[in-house]
């Protein structure tokens, strides 16, 4: 089961809201290649994304159950993007930030830390972020390592 804040590597290292890491599922991760494809439930645009080796672990630890979500509670069903948020607020106030520090803060920050990435084209970003682009889907699906130097990006800006 997930732990309070195992969700928030995903959050970051996918470029994610709550609500769409909810619906991610153990089958949309690739552990091997180290990859995520996916859609976004709001726009059904592929998301893609490549692993950070501490996302890869943190997901390797987990429980395995294949066909289920990728994060599911203790009593083994998917996390609701409400549970998510609960989950933040605890450790947010658990290490004493500020109340105006939103769950949602985390993936819009993964995003301008993306774009603002050195040598990272705007539309790679935009892929990333679930964003609608001129590359189409099904190339975007074929080759999710397009994304790699935005996923870096953010992984250097929070990480060093």
């Amino acid at each position: 089961a997930m732990t309070e804040g195992s969700s928030m590597p995903g959050t970051l290292n996918f470029c994610m809201y709550g609500a769409e890491l909810a619906f991610v599922e153990r089958a949309d991760v690739d552990l091997t290649k180290g990859t995520l494809v996916t859609a976004r439930k709001r726009n059904r645009v592929t998301r893609v994304a490549v692993l950070w080796p501490r996302t890869t672990r943190a997901l390797r630890e987990m429980p395995q159950q294949p066909g289920s979500p990728l994060f599911i509670s203790q009593v083994g069903m998917r996390y609701q993007s409400e549970d998510l948020r609960r989950n933040f607020v605890r450790l947010r106030e658990r290490v004493g930030l500020s109340e105006s520090v939103k769950f949602s803060d985390i993936r819009d920050g993964a995003y301008v830390a993306a774009v603002n990435g050195k040598d990272v084209p705007l539309e790679q970003a935009r892929i990333l972020g679930g964003r609608m682009t001129d590359v189409r889907d099904r190339d975007i699906k074929r080759n999710p390592r397009i994304v790699a130097d935005a996923c870096a990006a953010v992984e250097k800006h929070y990480f060093g």
